[in-house]
């Protein structure tokens, strides 16, 4: 429109207070909402109390149901001339905060306070309503396939306004709240359905709040606190989404453990070791430690400390480091010591040597870069002394994502890790993979580090229980998203010949059981006939429903017989255990190598002898001329599957009577 209400004063040099106030009533609406714009030109800010008596000098908007009390809705408002601004205010919301009732007789003041007229002060309000809230929120659908973990959290962009997520299903029924985290204002996490399907996320929050919303089908979402006592378990997801943030000076301190411990791996972000024979390094009792009463050791015993090219202590960062310093001590009348940083290729980059120290004397000496590229440092006395060290400082993370997953003995476990980009409303990405600002170590179920990468590790566990995956940056803040794939070790733990029995007679299958999951690929089963090296056609079904394998296999091809069996001889199974199927592997397995393992067919032999004779024969007779539904049939004696004993069986039983098959 044309008009605005403005207020100014028409005498510079002079306070005023304007206000207009607006009477309006509330009965007929529900959940009403105040609407309005708002400008103001070089007016100078005076804020408001957040409730007050009769009148009150500043500029801002607040309401009152008895014309007396007051509370502010608007206050501290500060924008260019001219530039107008919409503002909404949820009335019920505020009502109910200040524990007053609307009603038929709602009072609104605007005001302004100054001391010079338009364009060196004044406000201006316009478009003044009251808007019933719309309720219902913002709806979302996705898909789920059967099984499949979904996690959903909610947050308001810059943390302005409260916001909360619901997750329903195809019918509309509520499945589930979100809750607060440290992290999330709402979050719903490892959600599943068994038929899977359609679903919906119903967004609702604070009047015209800004918000984000993250949905993840697969994949945990880092929800806060997720420290090192509360790790987040990722073994029903195939990845996760969280977010780091930041650098803190961490310290190796030998006093933090036992007397004569073995502290290599005990430290977060750091690998101890000695280089000169590759031991380990421990914390033994020293009376003259620099500091406490422990010292970095080559043995649990050994405080008298470190000397080049015998025995030295080398400190491998989990990142490149920018500044490392230690401590340096005497335990006779003179020691020197040295500290030299690395870089990843062994290269040296920088070296310092402390002053002479006796007995009880220390020094700390610090290398600092104005890089991150120090991967390794070295400390030890220098020429015959003998010095002892203590007290390692680097940088250390001050947010790091703790995850845990359950590994066997031999599985071999993948993670990369990406970083999204950033962007309106996307993630708030500030991480640079490029330059190794991210840092993921693997920790073996002692507490020990045994991997570390910057985008991928790849590891084989060497032992079964819980491992844990930390996620970290070296500096600045961002999004990640952490995958993972475990390729468990699979072993056969059975094989069976035909029917289990001692029957030799007539071989149609083998069965495999397996101790894990497999998806056999094309060519992991091969069977060859040990006499002519010819291979043996093999079609196979699998059943997983005990959660362990079963395969079944059975032969075609001319080494078959018409009723399915293979024909007489020797034979070898191997199982290629790099075919086992994307999330399997093992060592190959053969059988039939060894004439103990009785792979073999020789029809007529149903005692597994490897000779056809008077003990086959009397077996024989009773089928003999019977077909199958007949009581005593034998269908081991049945050549050609033909459902008969008949003629032909007794030619072919006659060929092989009262001889044997050899060992081949």
């Amino acid at each position: 429109g044309q008009y605005v209400i403005l207020m100014d004063v028409s005498q510079n040099d002079n306070f005023n207070l304007n206000e207009a106030v607006l009477s309006v009533d509330l009965d007929p609406v529900t959940n009403p909402v105040l609407a309005f714009s708002h400008a103001e030109w070089g007016d100078e800010t005076h804020s408001l109390p957040d409730s007050f008596s009769g009148s009150a000098n500043g500029d801002g908007v607040a309401i009152s149901v008895d014309g007396t009390n007051w509370h502010t809705v608007l206050t501290g408002t500060d924008a260019d001339a001219g530039v107008w601004t919409d503002e909404l205010v949820d009335l019920q919301q505020v009502a109910d905060s200040a524990g007053f009732t609307l009603g038929s007789s709602l009072l609104i003041k605007f005001q302004q306070y100054d001391n010079y007229s338009t364009n060196d002060d004044g406000r201006a309000y316009d478009a003044i309503r009251i808007i019933p809230r719309q309720s219902g929120g913002d709806w979302y659908s996705f898909d789920v396939d059967a099984g499949q973990q979904v996690s959903l959290a909610a947050n308001p962009v810059l943390g302005i306004g409260g916001v909360n997520v619901d997750l329903f299903d195809s019918s509309g029924n509520l499945l589930q709240s979100g809750v607060a985290s440290s992290n999330f204002q709402s979050v719903i996490t490892g959600f599943s359905d068994d038929t899977g399907g359609t679903f919906y996320a119903r967004v609702d929050g604070d009047l015209g709040v800004q918000y984000s919303l993250v949905v993840t089908r697969g994949a945990a979402i880092d929800v806060e606190p997720n420290d090192t006592n509360n790790p987040i378990s990722i073994d029903q997801y195939e990845g996760v989404l969280g977010f780091v943030s930041g650098v803190s000076s961490q310290s190796a301190d030998p006093d933090v453990a036992e007397n004569g411990d073995n502290i290599s791996g005990l430290f977060t972000g750091v690998t101890l070791s000695n280089p000169i024979d590759g031991g380990d390094i421990y914390a033994p009792f020293a009376t003259f430690a620099p500091t406490g009463d422990r010292v970095f050791g080559a043995t649990s015993n050994g405080s008298d400390g470190f000397r080049e090219f015998d025995r030295e202590l080398q400190a491998n960062f989990h990142f490149p480091q920018s500044l490392v310093s230690i401590d340096v001590g005497s335990d006779d009348a003179s020691d020197v010591g040295f500290l030299r940083a690395y870089d990843a290729q062994g290269n040296l980059l920088e070296e310092q040597i402390s002053s002479a120290l006796s007995t009880g004397q220390s020094e700390t000496l610090t290398i600092s870069r104005s890089t991150a590229d120090i991967a390794y440092v070295i400390a030890a006395g220098i020429g015959t002394d003998i010095t002892p060290m203590d007290n390692l400082a680097y940088s250390g993370n001050s947010d790091t994502d703790h995850y845990s997953i359950e590994l066997g003995e031999g599985d071999i476990i993948s993670i990369d890790a990406s970083l999204p980009g950033a962007g309106p409303f996307l993630f708030d990405n500030g991480l640079d993979q490029a330059s190794s600002q991210l840092q993921i170590e693997l920790v073996d179920p002692n507490g020990t580090v045994v991997a570390t990468g910057s985008s991928s590790i790849q590891h084989t566990s060497d032992a079964s229980g819980t491992w844990k995956v930390n996620v970290s940056a070296t500096s600045d803040e961002g999004e990640y998203l952490l995958s993972h794939h475990v390729n468990a070790r699979v072993e056969v733990t059975d094989f069976i010949l035909g029917d289990g029995s001692n029957n030799r007679s007539f071989v149609d299958q083998f069965t495999l059981n397996f101790n894990g999951v497999v998806d056999l690929q094309q060519d992991a089963l091969s069977l060859v006939h040990r006499e002519t090296g010819q291979a043996v056609d093999l079609d196979w079904v699998i059943d997983n429903t005990s959660g362990q394998s079963v395969v079944t296999a059975v032969f075609s091809g001319a080494l078959t017989e018409s009723g399915g069996s293979l024909i007489d001889g020797n034979y070898e199974l191997t199982v290629d255990g790099s075919l086992l199927g994307s999330s399997a592997y093992g060592d190959n397995f053969v059988y039939g190598d060894s004439e103990t393992d009785a792979f073999y067919r020789f029809f007529g032999d149903v005692d597994r002898n490897r000779t056809v004779d008077i003990f086959d024969l009397l077996p024989f007779r009773l089928t003999y001329r019977l077909a199958e539904g007949d009581q005593d049939f034998d269908g081991r004696f049945d050549s050609n599957g033909d459902g008969e004993i008949d003629v032909f069986d007794l030619l072919r039983f006659r060929q092989n009577f009262r001889s044997s098959l050899p060992w081949a």
